[in-house]
């Protein structure tokens, strides 16, 4: 059945008060069509929910379209300091939603950081055609970064202890980058010859000895010279410890004040809002002869290779907060499905959507 296509319906969000006020500044916004009666609708197996934004001063930030699937819908929004005005709309009807960004007052924060070795040109490894440059990898951490920020206020709303959230560097310090360059004094190809506990124990020493070091920051950082270097006369690997053997400088390791990660998976990684959806159902294959498939083969697509890397960050960034491991969710394994947090699926799986 396509798209309903009456002026029968109100828009109902879910996970997101009018006049709420986030410490965060991407929100997810969960909801449902139904019909006026207060029936689902249906007939809204499929079509787009629009979304206008505004500032304070009443200005048009942005208009987004989202997919609704069986009624549902997810949308992302980038708020803007302060006052917000979110207008849903849906074949006419229109629901008004008034959200706050305010972070809260602290000086405790998580720093995205790029990680350049001596002797690297900043450039991480993709396939032709793919964006590789500084600027590029900083977005798409900076977006992961307030990705998995929202995750975690979504997961605790979830879990009835109050929509919290930790804050990253440029919620405290507006005028900042969102992901910070640090120039290494190691050099690339020592890096590469490096094992995960030791780049974890050099880059957190350094990053503690320069001017960013401080106790009230933890790290989250990528090293911008990982390398999959398969030889040439192999075949791609079949396990996750043949994969291994190929990469050079790369690291998912988290604790104490630093959780640092490999860059070979950047590839796969949105680099803006709009980015987000396309890339959480992108089923290209990965070539395997030439660059990292993080899925141990499970899949072997880009969003196979994405939610392994984007997961783990979000796992060893727990360890930073002194998480240990739990038997499933977040801080357990199997946990490789977060794209269903932000995507509808065709058709309800619990299971798949245990975090």
């Amino acid at each position: 059945m396509g798209s309903c296509h009456t002026d029968n319906h109100t828009i109902t969000i879910f996970n997101i008060q009018d006049g709420e006020v986030l410490c965060y500044s991407l929100p997810l916004i969960k909801g449902q069509i139904f019909t006026k009666n207060g029936n689902r609708c249906f007939n809204c197996d499929s079509g787009v929910i629009i979304l206008h934004q505004y500032n304070g001063n009443g200005s048009l930030i942005s208009t987004t379209e989202w997919p609704v699937v069986n009624s549902e819908f997810k949308c992302i929004v980038s708020l803007s300091l302060d006052r917000n005005l979110l207008i849903l709309e849906y074949f006419g009807m229109q629901h008004k939603l008034n959200v706050i960004y305010q972070p809260r007052r602290t000086t405790l924060r998580v720093t995205p950081v790029y990680i350049i070795c001596q002797g690297h040109d900043g450039l991480f490894q993709a396939p032709t055609g793919i964006d590789n440059t500084v600027p590029s990898a900083c977005a798409r951490i900076s977006l992961a970064a307030r990705l998995i920020q929202s995750l975690t206020a979504e997961k605790l709303y979830e879990a009835k202890v109050g929509r919290k959230a930790f804050q990253l560097e440029h919620d405290l310090n507006r005028s900042g980058p969102d992901c910070i360059v640090f120039r290494s004094q190691l050099q690339m190809d020592i890096a590469r010859k490096m094992n995960s506990r030791e780049l974890w124990d050099h880059f957190g020493r350094e990053l503690m000895m320069s001017p960013l070091g401080s106790k009230d920051r933890k790290f989250l950082a990528f090293i911008s010279c990982t390398r999959y270097n398969l030889a040439r006369n192999k075949l791609p690997p079949k396990t996750h410890d043949d994969m291994l053997a190929a990469m050079e400088a790369h690291v998912a390791l988290g604790g104490g004040g630093l959780a640092i990660f490999g860059s070979a998976c950047l590839y796969t990684w949105p680099r803006q809002v709009d980015e987000v959806i396309p890339r959480f159902l992108d089923v290209t294959r990965v070539d395997t002869q030439n660059f990292m498939d993080d899925s141990c083969y499970r899949g072997g697509t880009l969003v196979d290779a994405l939610l392994p890397h984007w997961v783990a960050v979000c796992h060893e960034l727990g360890h930073t907060f002194d998480l240990g491991h739990t038997p499933d969710g977040i801080m357990g394994r199997g946990f490789d499905n977060v794209n269903v947090l932000f995507t509808v699926p065709p058709c309800e799986d619990n299971e798949r959507s245990k975090l």
